[in-house]
């Protein structure tokens, strides 16, 4: 037993420190992600930026409408009353319903208000030849209040239209503008018709740039998320995959094989028939969907984890301890409960005949843990050396235990000083 209390308080001297399996040694068993495909995407980051973006710039046109009140009033004579009202109406109502409607109304709205006032400008300066007097446009009108807002349709028409198209938009107010000013302009307006139209453009495209490279960052984002997403779905489909197959192996090892083991051991031979019926009921459940909602106290974990100790080994000495209250979830429960009886199994199994053997499971429970030791003075073995087909060890209680969220365990062992394995459940 000298080895034994060593090997349960220091894991023995420094020259026969055990060797160490933990779960961590079997992430190489893990199927590598495949590469994910752009799927269903929602399209937030365009949406958001979409919004963003409308609003501010909605706004921005109401204001410069409240800005050049003065003008749209003292120019009202010359481009006419009913014409100015319809020109208002075109660049406030759709503004006015895009800054109210920005951050609730659906993406497909929003564009047809940017479209109606779109269009609407197109209508606007093609008016204007119709409504300007014989006389022409008065030198101090300069190109009319309306030309202030060609900037603004250009960037509008980046909401609208793709950028090559909201580029040729554009120009074309730029031109009528230009047209405007050689034709319907006095003298002094003519002269400064190309300056004027250059500079529209100009403007129009600096600020056409922002909108562009938004909706470009957000089309980014978003393929992105789409990726990580499905890549995710995957991920989760493998796991889900993994962790199906991971439990008929268990349940062929834990219940079939040893049923099995025990009819052919001629000394577990009167267990046999209790064997094979724990393996049908084992299959049977396997068969149904487990109730991943349920939940164990601390008390019916110890209770469970002390009658697997008994049925197992009844010298095997149990010390347990709860420190907390609150209820561990069903999957947890049955991940430790399951390798501590695979580690309990493993140690009866592999004891020599002749030996006596001594066990020890200390159970300790917490708000935040579960901490499960299975220790015996056996004869112990190399876990390197275990084949990576023997299920009991890799998958029966490291595989099973890395398989839950917050789960890990540790086999410790070495020729002549024991095994100890340590299985942990920490609440996520």
């Amino acid at each position: 037993m000298k080895n034994f209390r060593q090997h349960i308080v220091n894991g023995g001297e420094k020259n026969t420190s055990p060797v160490k399996l933990s779960s961590a040694t079997t992430a190489a068993d893990s199927a590598s992600p495949a590469a994910g495909v752009i799927g269903e995407g929602q399209g937030f980051a365009s949406n958001r930026l979409y919004r963003v973006m409308t609003v501010p710039l909605a706004s921005t046109t109401l204001l410069m409408l409240v800005g050049t009140a003065g003008a749209i009033m003292s120019q009202s004579a010359v481009l006419t009353v009913p014409f100015t009202v319809f020109a208002l109406l075109v660049l406030g109502v759709p503004s006015l319903c895009l800054v109210v409607l920005g951050f609730s109304a659906p993406r497909r709205t929003l564009q047809r208000l940017w479209q109606m006032q779109a269009l609407g400008m197109v209508a606007i300066f093609l008016g204007i030849t119709v409504v300007v007097p014989q006389g022409g446009i008065p030198e101090q009108m300069q190109l009319t209040w309306i030309g202030e807002f060609v900037v603004i349709a250009g960037a509008s028409a980046m909401l609208v239209f793709t950028p090559g198209r909201a580029a040729i938009y554009a120009v074309v107010l730029s031109s009528v503008v230009f047209l405007i000013a050689v034709f319907w302009g006095s003298d002094g307006l003519q002269g400064s018709a190309v300056a004027a139209a250059l500079r529209q453009i100009f403007y129009s495209a600096m600020f056409m740039c922002l909108p562009a490279a938004l909706m470009r960052a957000g089309r980014i984002l978003d393929e992105t998320v789409d990726a990580a997403v499905v890549e995710a779905r995957a991920q989760a489909e493998r796991e889900a995959r993994r962790s199906s197959q991971r439990a008929i192996r268990m349940l062929i090892h834990d219940s079939i094989i040893v049923a099995m083991l025990a009819y052919t051991t001629a000394i577990e031979k009167r267990s046999a028939k209790e064997q094979a019926r724990e393996a049908l009921r084992a299959i049977d459940r396997g068969l149904k969907d487990p109730d991943e909602r349920r939940e164990s106290s601390p008390e019916q974990l110890v209770r469970e984890l002390r009658t697997l100790t008994t049925s197992l080994d009844p010298t095997a000495r149990f010390h347990s301890s709860i420190s907390g209250s609150d209820d561990y979830p069903h999957r947890a429960v049955r991940a430790v409960v399951e390798s501590a009886a695979e580690a309990l199994r493993n140690s009866v199994r592999h004891a020599p005949p002749e030996a006596s053997v001594n066990r020890e499971v200390h159970v300790k429970l917490s708000e935040e843990l579960v901490e499960v030791l299975v220790l015996d003075d056996g004869p112990g073995f190399e876990p390197a050396s275990i084949p990576s087909v023997r299920l009991g060890v890799r998958h029966g209680i490291l595989g099973r235990m890395d398989s839950v969220p917050g789960g890990s365990a540790e086999v410790m062992s070495r020729l002549g000083y024991g095994t100890t394995v340590v299985l942990q459940w920490h609440r996520p």
